[in-house]
Formats: structure tokens, C-alpha cells, sequence
């Protein structure tokens, strides 16, 4: 990129990650200077994998990162890290057939100072029909009602795997 760091202003997109090729992110590191409840709801991550015009992932990004409740600890898990508290790592291997694009929209409201990101892939010289496309799917509902089951995930027709969580309101 050029450059350490940059900033995100009310309202607006700054794109990660744009390649036109196959390959698979293996990790992402990336660390925000406001890391307050309302930037982790209101900067949200998208992520469209070959070219598509609809997000495979669109999650805030507290919650993506497994801070949903906006306040920051140390963790590591298989998936996920936050070793020292500041920084966010996602370890999710995430393949792609013609092209990946990773974009932070800002709709906090707030202007975003220093995003610091790394983002690591390795281009792939053949496809395997075994990889599968990296999907995450976020809702939010705080008038749920009494007897009335709260849908965590609508019908979805493909073949994948499920990691339900339990993070975020």
C-alpha cells in the first residue's frame, strides 16, 4: 500500500484488499485508533469474492472480530486473536476463484483516525472443488417477541458449513 496508515471519514468506504486473481487469504491483521462501542458497531467490514456486486460478508466490525458487546479484552482462539487487546487477527482461511475485494464502510457517524491492516494471501495456481467460499452473515433484532423463534440464519441453499457464535446483541 504504500504507507502505514490511513483514515476512514464519516461515511465513507476505503477499500483493503482489490485482486483480480485466484488465490486464498490466510490471515488478516488490522487495528483501528477508535476502538469505542459505536465504531466497532458503525465501521462495518465487506468482503465480495470474484467479481460478485453482493457481499459475501457485510458485519460490523466489532463483531466480526468477536467484540460485539463493544469493549475490547485479549483473546486467541483457532479462527480469531486479539493478543494484547489493540489489534484484530482472522485466521479463517478464505479462498477465491478470479478476485477478493475487502472494503471498511464507516457509517459510525465518526471519523475513523489510523487504520493500521495487513492483509496475507497467496495466489493459487490451480482451483479445488473442495474450497469453499468464506460467507458470514449478521442480523440484529432487539424487539424479538414472546413464543416467536429468533431466525439466526434464513434458508440457504448450497453446500458449507455452519459455525454458529453466540457474540454480539
Amino acid at each position: 500500500k504504500g504507507h502505514a496508515f490511513d483514515s476512514i471519514p464519516a461515511g465513507a468506504t476505503y477499500t483493503l484488499l482489490d485482486i483480480k486473481d485466484q488465490g486464498i487469504i490466510n490471515r488478516m491483521w488490522i487495528t483501528i485508533r477508535d476502538r469505542s462501542p459505536q465504531m466497532l458497531r458503525g465501521l462495518k467490514l465487506e468482503m465480495y469474492w470474484d467479481g460478485s456486486d453482493k457481499p459475501a460478508v457485510s458485519v460490523p466490525f466489532g463483531d466480526f472480530f468477536g467484540v460485539g458487546l463493544g469493549q475490547t479484552t485479549t483473546f486467541q482462539n483457532a479462527l480469531f486473536a486479539n493478543a494484547e487487546g489493540r489489534s484484530f487477527n482472522c485466521f479463517i482461511p478464505m479462498p477465491f476463484k478470479s478476485g477478493a475485494k475487502i472494503q471498511a464502510v464507516n457509517e459510525s457517524g465518526l471519523r475513523q483516525e489510523n487504520i493500521f491492516f495487513d492483509i496475507d494471501y497467496s495466489l493459487l495456481k490451480e482451483w479445488k472443488d473442495e474450497y469453499l467460499y468464506f460467507h458470514a452473515y449478521w442480523q440484529r433484532d432487539t424487539a424479538t417477541k414472546l413464543a416467536q423463534d429468533f431466525e439466526i440464519l434464513p434458508q440457504l441453499d448450497g453446500k458449507g458449513r455452519f459455525l454458529g457464535t453466540n457474540v454480539g446483541v
